[in-house]
C-alpha cells in the first residue's frame, strides 16, 4: 500500500469536507462578505465557517470515507501491478540484452513486408538497442509526466476551495470578477493532466506495437532459418552421398593407378633389358672367309698329299679364300624387341599418367565435397544457434510484452481517470457556473441556491477523482524512482558483453 503523509496530501482539506457535509440551505445561509473581508479571508487561508453550526456525522457510515477506502483499494491494485511488473520488465530486458550480445543476425521478413517500427532490420542486436532506448524514453517520459500531473493536480483542491468560497461567501462583484479565472485554472489543469496522461499512454502503446512487430519478425526469421536448416541438411546428406561415390571412384582409380604403376615399372625393366640385349648384339657374326691358322696348316698338308699342284699354287697365291659373310640376325632381333619394349613403355607411361590425373581429379573433388560439407556443418550450427537465440529472445520479448501490457493498463486507467476528471470539471462544474454567471443566475438567492445544490456534489466528485489521479501519479513516480529509471538507463551496456565470462563477472 502507498501511504501518503497527511501533511503532504493536498486533498485532505477540512473546508471542502465541511461544506460537502452541509445542507444547501445552510450553505446559502452563510453570510456574504465584503470584498475586502473576503480577500482577507481567502488569502489568509482560513477554513473556518463562522456563524454556521456544523453537524458533523462521525458515524462509520461516512460516504466520503467510504469513497476514499474504495479508491485506496483501487490504488493498492495499481501499486501491486507496478511493484510486480516494473522490476520484472527490467530483469527481462537484461536477459534479452545478454542474449543479443552473443550473436547478431538480420531479420527475415516476408516478401513485400514494410517495416513499421524496426529501424535496423539487418541487425537483431541494433533492434534490441532500439527497444532499450525506446523503453527508456517511454519510462522516463512517464516518470516526468507523472511528476507534472502531481504538480498540476495538487493545485486542484485549492482552486476548487476558492470556487466554493466564492459561491458561498463572496459578494456578487467579487464572484463575477474571480470565479471565471478560478474556473479557467481548474479546467486548464484538468485538461493538461489528461493530455499528459494520453501522451504517455500513446508512447507505451507504440512500444507495445514495436514489441509485437519484433515478435512477428522473429517468428518469421525463425521459420526461415529452420527452412534453411532443412535445406542445408538435405545438401549435407547429398554431400555425404557424393563423398561416398567419389571415395568409391577414388578407390577404383587407385587400384588402376597401382596396376598401371606396376605395369610401368615392368615395362621400364623390359625396356632396359632389351636395350642391354641390343648393346650385347651390336658386334655382328662373321660367317666364312676366315679360319683358324692351325686349321689352315692341316688343310695345306692334306692338299699336298691329294692335290700337290693346286695346293702349291694356293701357297704361292694362286688361289684366294672366299669373302667373309656378316650375320646381323641377333642384332636385328634385339632391336625389334627393344622397339616393342619402347612402345610398351610409352603406353604404360601414358596409362600411368592418365590414371594419375584421374586420381588427382577425384581427390580434388573429394576434398571439395568435404570442404562443402564442413561449411554446411558450420552453417547448420550457426543457423541452429540463431534459431535457439531467436526462440529464447522471442520468449523474453513475449514476457516483456505481457508485463508491458500491465503497465499500459495502469496508464489506460490513469488516462481514463484524467479524462473523467477533466470532463466533470469542464462539463459539470466550469460550464455550469459559466452559464449561471452569463445569465446572472448566481445573483438571485433562489437561483444561487439551485446551482449551489448542483455544484457542491460536483466539486466533491472533482476532488475525489483528482485525488485518485494524484495518488496514481504519485504511486508511479515512487515506483519509477525506486525500481525502473536507474536500472533501465544502463541496461543497453549488456549488449557489449561478448563472452559468458564477461556476463557473469
Amino acid at each position: 500500500m502507498l501511504f501518503i503523509d497527511p501533511t503532504e496530501d493536498p486533498f485532505l482539506d477540512i473546508y471542502i469536507e465541511k461544506v460537502a457535509r452541509m445542507s444547501t440551505k445552510a450553505i446559502i445561509a452563510m453570510p456574504k462578505m465584503s470584498d475586502t473581508d473576503f480577500l482577507d479571508y481567502l488569502f489568509s487561508n482560513k477554513d473556518s465557517i463562522d456563524g454556521v453550526a456544523l453537524r458533523v456525522d462521525n458515524s462509520i457510515f461516512d460516504h466520503l470515507r467510504d469513497d476514499q477506502l474504495k479508491q485506496q483499494t483501487e490504488i493498492d491494485k495499481e501499486w501491486e501491478t507496478l511493484m510486480i511488473s516494473a522490476p520484472i520488465i527490467v530483469g527481462y530486458m537484461g536477459n534479452l540484452m545478454v542474449l543479443a550480445s552473443k550473436r547478431d543476425f538480420p531479420f527475415q521478413a516476408p516478401l513485400g513486408y514494410v517495416y513499421r517500427y524496426i529501424r535496423y532490420p539487418n541487425s537483431f542486436r541494433a533492434t534490441l538497442a532500439q527497444v532499450s532506448s525506446d523503453m527508456y524514453n517511454a519510462l522516463m517520459g512517464a516518470h516526468t509526466a507523472m511528476d507534472r500531473i502531481q504538480l498540476a493536480i495538487q493545485q486542484v483542491p485549492t482552486h476548487v476551495k476558492t470556487a466554493m468560497k466564492l459561491i458561498t461567501s463572496a459578494g456578487n462583484a467579487m464572484l463575477k470578477s474571480m470565479l471565471p479565472r478560478t474556473l479557467d485554472s481548474i479546467g486548464r489543469l484538468a485538461t493538461e493532466s489528461a493530455d499528459i496522461a494520453n501522451s504517455t499512454l500513446q508512447r507505451f502503446n507504440l512500444l507495445q506495437e514495436f514489441l509485437a512487430e519484433i515478435i512477428e519478425l522473429s517468428e518469421n526469421t525463425q521459420g526461415a532459418n529452420e527452412g534453411a536448416i532443412y535445406d542445408m541438411e538435405t545438401k549435407k546428406n547429398q554431400s555425404m552421398l557424393d563423398q561416398e561415390r567419389l571415395q568409391n571412384n577414388l578407390n577404383t582409380i587407385q587400384s588402376q593407378y597401382n596396376a598401371s604403376k606396376a605395369a610401368l615399372e615392368n615395362a621400364r625393366k623390359k625396356y632396359a633389358e632389351a636395350m642391354q640385349l641390343v648393346t650385347d648384339s651390336s658386334m655382328p657374326t662373321i660367317v666364312g672367309g676366315q679360319s683358324d691358322p692351325l686349321t689352315d696348316i692341316i688343310m695345306l698338308a692334306i692338299g699336298v698329299v691329294f692335290d700337290p699342284v693346286g695346293t702349291i699354287g694356293c701357297i704361292l697365291g694362286g688361289c684366294k679364300n672366299p669373302e667373309p659373310v656378316i650375320d646381323n640376325t641377333k642384332f636385328e632381333n634385339a632391336m625389334k624387341i627393344a622397339e616393342q619394349a619402347r612402345k610398351d613403355l610409352e603406353e604404360a607411361e601414358e596409362l600411368h599418367n592418365k590414371h594419375f590425373q584421374q586420381q588427382l581429379a577425384e581427390q580434388n573433388e573429394l576434398a571439395k565435397a568435404m570442404g562443402q560439407m564442413a561449411m554446411l556443418d558450420l552453417s547448420i550450427l550457426s543457423t541452429e544457434e540463431i534459431v535457439r537465440l531467436l526462440l529464447e529472445a522471442t520468449q523474453q520479448i513475449s514476457l516483456i510484452k505481457e508485463q508491458w501490457s500491465r503497465m499500459i493498463r495502469f496508464f489506460s486507467k490513469l488516462a481514463a481517470q484524467a479524462h473523467s476528471t477533466q470532463q466533470i470539471v469542464v462539463k459539470d462544474f466550469v460550464e455550469v457556473i459559466q452559464i449561471a454567471q452569463t445569465d446572472n443566475l448566481l445573483v438571485d438567492p433562489i437561483d444561487r441556491e439551485f446551482f449551489t445544490e448542483m455544484l457542491i456534489p460536483a466539486a466533491t466528485t472533482i476532488e475525489s477523482g483528482a485525488h485518485l489521479l494524484f495518488t496514481m501519479a504519485k504511486t508511479y513516480y515512487a515506483v519509477s524512482s525506486e525500481h525502473m529509471i536507474d536500472q533501465i538507463a544502463g541496461i543497453s551496456q549488456l549488449l557489449t558483453l561478448q563472452t559468458d565470462e564477461n556476463i557473469f563477472c
